[in-house]
């Protein structure tokens, strides 16, 4: 990620961010985020989820975070430009990737994940299959099965507690892969 900029909007602490970029869809599973926050905070464990974007869900993901009583974990910070998400990631520790369970999600390398990898960040994953795949062998992040809350909030206890050199050597992994994997060349065939 780019270095800090100043943003008004986000959250200035030092606990562990964890950003989730795109739409906010029925298909991305997020209904597990509210039910890991809320694991996490009975463990006392603090962390920010940072979701930017828009979608059909992001009413009932409001009212999942409302009923789970965990609103100060969560900021949900709209649409933004693409050319401003660098400066959110550069914010965050982590990017989040989830899905709803569903077999077509197996197959399917997201552009979300792309994108984060070409980012240099390190990635936490409710995924299965190539996303799951991908990310083990670039050493890129961790990832647990698609809807386990306590399964995602193990993960990131177990991210938030690596060193920074250790987060640092995954977003460069990631990056490096992305370069690697997901190249120019290798997108047209060249």
């Amino acid at each position: 990620p780019t270095k800090r900029e100043s943003l008004t909007d986000m959250p200035e602490n030092d606990r562990f961010k964890i950003v989730f970029t795109g739409n906010i869809g029925y298909a991305q599973g997020l209904d597990i985020l509210p039910k890991t926050a809320a694991i996490l905070k009975e463990k006392g464990i603090c962390c920010d989820f940072v979701i930017i974007g828009d979608g059909r869900y992001r009413e009932t993901l409001e009212q999942e975070i409302s009923k789970a009583n965990v609103k100060e974990m969560f900021h949900l910070l709209g649409r933004k430009q693409p050319d401003q998400i660098p400066a959110y990631l550069a914010w965050c520790d982590a990017a989040f990737i989830s899905f709803a369970d569903n077999p077509l999600f197996e197959k399917t390398i997201p552009a979300k994940l792309q994108s984060y990898m070409a980012c240099g960040m390190p990635i936490l994953a409710a995924a299965s299959g190539e996303t799951k795949r991908i990310l083990k062998e670039a050493g890129a992040g961790l990832s647990c099965k698609i809807g386990n809350a306590e399964a995602l909030a193990e993960k990131i206890v177990q991210m938030s507690r690596l060193k920074k050199e250790e987060l640092e050597t995954m977003g460069k992994n990631s990056l490096e892969y992305c370069r690697r994997e997901f190249g120019k060349e290798m997108l047209v065939g060249e």
